[in-house]
């Protein structure tokens, strides 16, 4: 799973219905806007330039689910169609 607002909310679903391996990948980082609208994160987790968003997201379910749960973040860009992907001196060569 991403860990934006539909993936943090997918996350606890899936909690709920007895998942209990979930990987997160994202390559973004905790901002102060995110708590309000992802509920795996805390204003804690921005501070110092954010962490790790699918780390954070991972640590969070093993604090909501207790040791039962495997959780896995990784720190991960996967390219969307139609986006550009890599460096910008690597798109303009």
């Amino acid at each position: 799973l991403g860990a934006g607002t539909l993936g943090c909310n997918v996350a606890r679903t899936l909690l709920g219905w007895g998942v209990r391996n979930i990987k997160f990948v994202d390559n973004g980082k905790v901002s102060y806007s995110n708590p309000v609208r992802q509920n795996l994160f805390e204003v804690g987790d921005c501070e110092g330039g954010g962490k790790s968003k699918a780390i954070a997201a991972a640590e969070a379910l093993k604090r909501v689910a207790g040791p039962s749960i495997n959780s896995e973040g990784h720190v991960l860009t996967i390219p969307m169609p139609g986006h550009a992907f890599g460096s910008k001196e690597e798109e303009s060569s």
